[in-house]
C-alpha cells in the first residue's frame, strides 16, 4: 500500500523544518491512474504527491516517446534490410519506462517513511531512523535521474536513425527527460540540505551532493546534444528530406 501526503514545507532562518503531514493511503499506484486524476492529486492539498513522483512520471512519458520512435525507426529499417537489433533497444526501453513508472511510487514510499520517522522524533524516539530515512529520501531521486541518463543514452543512439517526421519527438523526449531529472534532483538537494543540519560525518553527504551535481551535468549535456542534433535535422535542405522519407 502506498501513501500521498500533505506537505507543507517551513523555512525559518537558515534551518528546513518539516511542519505537520497527514497521510492518505490508496492502494492504487499512480501509475494506474489516468493522466487527469494525477493531475487532479497532485494539485490537492488534502493528496500530496510531490515533485520527485510526477518528475517520474513525465520520465515514463520520454521513454514512451522514445520507444515510438524506435519502432517507426525499425518498421523502416526491415523494410529496407531484413532483421535488426531492434528488440534489444525496445526492451530496454519497456525497462527504462517500467522503473519511472514504479519510481514515482517508491518516492511517495521514501516520503512517507521519512515522515514516520519525523513524527518517531517528535515524540521522543531516536534520531538514528529519521536520518536513515532522510539519506533514503535524497538518494531516491538521484537513483530516478541516473535512470533518466540511461534514457538519453537510448535517445542520443535513436536521432541519427530517426525520420525527419519523427526526430523533433526525440528532441521532445529529451528536454523532458532532462526536466524530469532537473525536478528530481532538487527534491534530492533538499533532504541534502536536511542532512547538513543533523550531527553525523558530513563525508557521505559530501559525496551525495558530488553525485547530484556530476549527473546533472551529464544530462545537461547529453540532452543539450540531442536537441542540437534534433534542430541541424529538421533544418536539413529540402532535397534530404526526400531521401528520409518524407
Amino acid at each position: 500500500m502506498q501513501s500521498m501526503c500533505v506537505n507543507v514545507v517551513i523555512l525559518r532562518r537558515n534551518d528546513f523544518e518539516l511542519s505537520d503531514w497527514t497521510t492518505v493511503d490508496t492502494h492504487v499506484p499512480l501509475a494506474e491512474l489516468s493522466a487527469r486524476e494525477v493531475c487532479r492529486i497532485t494539485a490537492d492539498p488534502e493528496q500530496f504527491s510531490g515533485g520527485g513522483a510526477v518528475a517520474a512520471l513525465s520520465a515514463g512519458y520520454a521513454a514512451a516517446i522514445t520507444l515510438l520512435v524506435a519502432r517507426l525507426s525499425e518498421r523502416r529499417r526491415r523494410m529496407r534490410a531484413g532483421a535488426t537489433d531492434a528488440y534489444s533497444v525496445e526492451q530496454k526501453l519497456l525497462d527504462l519506462q517500467s522503473r519511472f513508472l514504479t519510481a514515482a511510487d517508491r518516492d511517495l514510499s521514501a516520503l512517507d517513511a521519512l515522515l514516520q520517522a519525523q513524527r518517531n522524533v517528535r515524540d521522543g524516539g531516536s534520531r538514528e531512523p529519521y536520518i536513515a530515512a532522510l539519506e533514503a529520501a535524497a538518494r531516491e531521486p538521484v537513483a530516478l535521474a541516473d535512470d533518466i541518463a540511461l534514457l538519453l543514452k537510448v535517445v542520443q543512439h535513436e536521432v541519427t536513425a530517426a525520420s525527419r517526421f519523427t526526430v523533433s519527438d526525440l528532441g521532445a523526449a529529451a528536454a523532458i527527460g532532462r526536466g524530469a531529472a532537473q525536478a528530481a534532483l532538487l527534491t534530492a538537494k533538499v533532504n541534502v540540505a536536511l542532512l547538513r543540519t543533523e550531527l553525523i560525518d558530513q563525508a557521505d553527504v559530501d559525496a551525495l551532493a558530488a553525485r547530484i551535481d556530476t549527473v546533472a551535468t551529464q544530462i545537461d549535456a547529453c540532452a543539450q546534444e540531442i536537441i542540437n542534433v534534433t534542430n541541424q535535422r529538421i533544418s536539413e535542405p529540402h532535397a534530404t528530406r526526400a531521401a528520409d522519407g518524407m
